[in-house]
């Protein structure tokens, strides 16, 4: 999901779809399916094929929690998140940029713009970067849970956890994480916390 306005879109790849298979190879496995044709009629048995991807169901599970980023806003507010900050990283610039002594410290006996710049940014910032980091971790996760919720309203949540399972197993995905580990790491909640939250009493 992106856009604002009257230019939201929600993208929704090929690969989603239930066995799914891409038109370029699609044509280039003709001549080997007609070829194995002839020796799967030899066989009066035939192995089931490994499914992938998600029913119709399933996918309008997935739509409903893309539209519950549309309906709450998610992208607007991480738009005004990413503007204040960059606000606020170029206001203290422009304080530290007139600090002769951390030019000093780093080596320089004059003070260039963009080498402030890049210290302020690299170094003096990095404490920032990381906590702000972890802040809009929690926040990303938040905002899934939202969606989650908002798919759990439309009747979607039994669809939505069976979409989230397929997908996560045909992405070689590893149900189960450590929870600390995932909440400084994972942007968005893994599995099981995911399928715990839909299954919560309103």
């Amino acid at each position: 999901f992106y856009g604002f306005f009257k230019n939201k879109r929600i993208v929704l790849f090929d690969t989603l779809i239930e066995d799914y298979t891409p038109p370029d190879e699609g044509d280039k496995t003709e001549a080997k399916e007609a070829k194995e044709e002839e020796k799967e009629e030899a066989k009066s048995e035939e192995k089931p094929k490994k499914k992938t991807g998600c029913n119709t169901e399933e996918i309008l599970a997935v739509l409903a929690h893309e539209l519950g980023h549309w309906s709450l806003n998610h992208v607007l507010k991480n738009f005004f998140i990413s503007q204040l900050n960059t606000f606020l990283c170029f206001m203290v610039f422009a304080f530290l940029s007139k600090e002769v002594v951390i030019f000093r410290a780093f080596g320089f006996d004059t003070e260039p713009a963009l080498i402030g710049m890049m210290i302020t940014f690299q170094y003096i910032f990095m404490p920032y970067n990381e906590v702000l980091g972890f802040i809009m971790i929690i926040w990303s996760r938040h905002c899934e849970f939202q969606a989650d919720f908002f798919a759990k309203q439309l009747k979607r949540a039994t669809e939505l956890k069976s979409a989230l399972i397929k997908l996560n197993k045909d992405n070689l995905g590893f149900p189960v994480t450590d929870w600390l580990y995932s909440t400084f790491n994972y942007s968005h909640p893994p599995l099981l916390e995911r399928l715990k939250a839909m299954e919560k009493v309103e």
